[in-house]
């Protein structure tokens, strides 16, 4: 979803349990999207029926300098793009054709498309804190 309907551009990494390694097709479509499964050395405990201890390990084991955690069921509303990445998707542009617009981030009902770079990153909370929660 953050690469087909938001257009990310940012890489991503997938924590998995051993036991729950996706199969060779969905592992190769992962690598599509420039995401990286990552397997971590920790059990899962069958006796749960939820197995919190991934969360904490994945964002301490990330890649990444900065680290945005989605949880499966977060879905953002806006591209993690910087503000400043002016590569609006060709869809958009598309769209803003069909609809003969002349901003590809305004609908023609006046409200913000699906899609718009967020500024997450430059926003003034996390350049201030370094950190943010939801």
């Amino acid at each position: 979803m953050l690469h087909n309907q938001l257009s990310s551009p940012l890489p991503s990494e997938i924590f998995s349990f051993p036991s729950e390694i996706p199969p060779a097709s969905l592992r190769l479509e992962l690598e599509s999207y420039n995401a990286t499964l990552r397997i971590v050395n920790a059990t899962r405990d069958s006796t749960r029926t939820k197995n919190y201890h991934l969360k904490a390990t994945a964002i301490i084991q990330s890649r990444f300098r900065e680290v945005l955690y989605l949880d499966s069921d977060n879905i953002p509303v806006g591209s993690l793009a910087p503000l400043e990445d002016s590569k609006v998707p060709e869809k958009v542009f598309d769209l803003m054709r069909t609809e003969n617009r002349t901003d590809p981030w305004i609908g023609i009902d006046g409200e913000e498309v699906w899609g718009k770079p967020s500024g997450i990153w430059e926003s003034k909370g996390y350049k201030r804190l370094g950190v943010m929660f939801w």
